[in-house]
C-alpha cells in the first residue's frame, strides 16, 4: 500500500488536492492529486520516478513524499510532524 502525500504551507503532508487540517491547497498539490490518480488508474506503481515521467513538476515534487506501507489499516490521512 502506497500513498502520496504533498506538504502544505502549515507543515502538514496530506493526501489529495486539499489539507484536511486547513484546507490549504495550491496548483502542486491538484498536480501531483491528479498524477496519482492517473497512475492509479492504470495500475502503475507509485513513486517519485513514476510521478516525475508522467510529467509532474519538479516545483511539485519537492513539495510532496511517497510512503509505503504494510497494511491499508496501517496508512493515514495527514501527517502533522
Amino acid at each position: 500500500m502506497t500513498r502520496v502525500y504533498s506538504r502544505c504551507n502549515s507543515g502538514h503532508y496530506f493526501e489529495g488536492a486539499n489539507c484536511p487540517g486547513d484546507g490549504w491547497s495550491s496548483e502542486h498539490s491538484k498536480e501531483v492529486a491528479s498524477a496519482v490518480a492517473a497512475l492509479r488508474s492504470q495500475g502503475a506503481r507509485l513513486s517519485i520516478e513514476t510521478l516525475r515521467t508522467v510529467g509532474v513538476s519538479d516545483a511539485a515534487l519537492r513539495r510532496c513524499i511517497v510512503v509505503e506501507f504494510g497494511t491499508e489499516e496501517s496508512a493515514f490521512e495527514l501527517i502533522a510532524p
